[in-house]
């Protein structure tokens, strides 16, 4: 059976999630900020930052002192010296920073080169930080994959796969869940995908139901889907929107 589209809103390419000016519409999966930015994180889960941030960071929260400070504190911690000399500061503790998010007694910083879109490679990681007795200690830190945050009830699915003949106005998508979910049958959970649809591609964002309690992670099973499309696919590329900036599925 073929999967109704659920909304086409203006224009998406690999290097905008959606055209900030139209905005998506009220049933789009993902939060948008207030300046119509996808709101994104690592992983897509919340809360999250604006792109817009990425290069520059929040200002004014912390000065260049303060931020080597609390490096310096993370490598004397002994909960944290050995690990944090492993990853984040080989090389010391001047490195690039900056602010993503500030909810006033956590925060989460960037270390190393970013730009609107995100890491730029090896070596750029997610620090996050929380207030305990007036200093701030380090709660986790990890490499960063992109992902839009999504509203709640929602958790992403992932599109490994499209195959469609151009001229016709369908496609088919091989999807699975991104979260453990103990190897479950996806299909009575998967929501129907959000699509984009410009003259010069189609972007899936694709969402399930999230699993209740307790799961395990042995593989979440691939399935197929067809989607609708308001035209021909034609040349257009096939974009999935779990990644941000939306990645180019691979067509077979």
């Amino acid at each position: 059976m073929a999967v109704a589209v659920a909304v086409a809103v203006s224009a998406c390419t690999a290097d905008s999630a959606v055209d900030p000016e139209a905005g998506p519409s009220n049933d789009a999966p993902f939060v948008v900020t207030a300046t119509g930015e996808v709101e994104v994180s690592c992983g897509g889960h919340g809360p999250g930052w604006a792109p817009s941030v990425m290069p520059e960071g929040v200002p004014g929260v912390l000065t260049d002192d303060e931020a080597t400070g609390i490096f310096s504190d993370i490598l004397d911690d002994p909960r944290t010296g050995e690990e944090a000399q492993l990853s984040l500061f080989g090389d010391g503790v001047d490195v690039e920073w900056r602010v993503l998010r500030d909810d006033g007694d956590t925060l989460t910083l960037g270390l190393g080169h970013w730009t609107e879109q995100g890491p730029t490679g090896a070596g750029d990681f997610l620090l996050d930080l929380e207030r305990v007795d007036g200093s701030w200690r380090a709660t986790g830190w990890g490499d960063c994959h992109l992902s839009p945050v999504l509203t709640e009830g929602a958790a992403w699915v992932e599109v490994t796969g499209v195959r469609s003949d151009p001229e016709g106005s369908t496609l088919t998508a091989q999807i699975h869940e991104r979260e453990c979910t103990s190897a479950r049958d996806p299909e009575p959970f998967l929501h129907d995908p959000y699509l984009v649809e410009t003259s010069d591609s189609v972007t899936l964002y694709w969402t399930s139901e999230p699993l209740n309690g307790a799961a395990n992670c042995q593989g979440n099973p691939t399935v197929e889907r067809v989607v609708e499309l308001q035209e021909p696919l034609g040349s257009r590329v096939v974009y999935d929107g779990f990644h941000y900036p939306p990645r180019e599925v691979p067509t077979n």
